[in-house]
């Protein structure tokens, strides 16, 4: 097992105060992409994030928002995006752990997990980008316990995390 408070431990009041915000900013960008329903919006950034930049999933959820297409996405994750756009609750219309649980960081990132485990957070626990649901909730029960070992909000914690490793790979 990865070392997940040891290496929290190693990071700067910096990388620490951005992992804090992370998940603010994001759900500031929801509020705006969403007029107001940060549900949708953060439903909108969720669907559009699988194998994508941050960047890139605020471009295509705009995308989606204002015309209804974006070339970033698969046909699925476009379908899923306009279904949200028509009124959809996002809860109902998300699939996945990792896209459910992203949705609901940018929602609450005060809130108590699930834990996001994206491809960089993977690599952390030493996996490639690929991995079962049942890994997945492993790595995420694994991250929420340090998370609360640490003291910290999961979702602070693991974006934290997230900043200080994605740069190494």
């Amino acid at each position: 097992m990865v070392g997940l408070q040891a290496l929290y431990e190693t990071s700067t009041p910096a990388q620490r105060a951005a992992g804090a915000s992370w998940y603010w900013t994001a759900r500031d960008i929801a509020a705006e992409l969403g007029s107001g329903d940060i549900e949708m919006g953060a439903g909108l950034l969720a669907v559009c994030s699988p194998r994508q930049s941050w960047a890139s999933s605020i471009t295509a959820a705009y995308q989606i928002r204002e015309t209804g297409f974006s070339g970033r996405l698969f046909r699925i994750d476009q379908s899923k995006a306009r279904r949200i756009v028509a009124g959809e609750a996002p809860w109902q219309v998300l699939r996945g752990p990792k896209v459910r649980a992203f949705y609901g960081a940018i929602v609450d990132p005060l809130g108590l997990g699930p834990a996001v485990i994206d491809r960089w957070m993977a690599r952390v626990f030493g996996r490639n980008d690929t991995f079962s649901p049942k890994d997945y909730r492993h790595m995420a029960n694994i991250l929420e316990m340090a998370a609360v070992e640490a003291g910290v909000p999961v979702h602070y914690f693991q974006a934290s995390i997230w900043g200080m490793v994605r740069g190494r790979y």
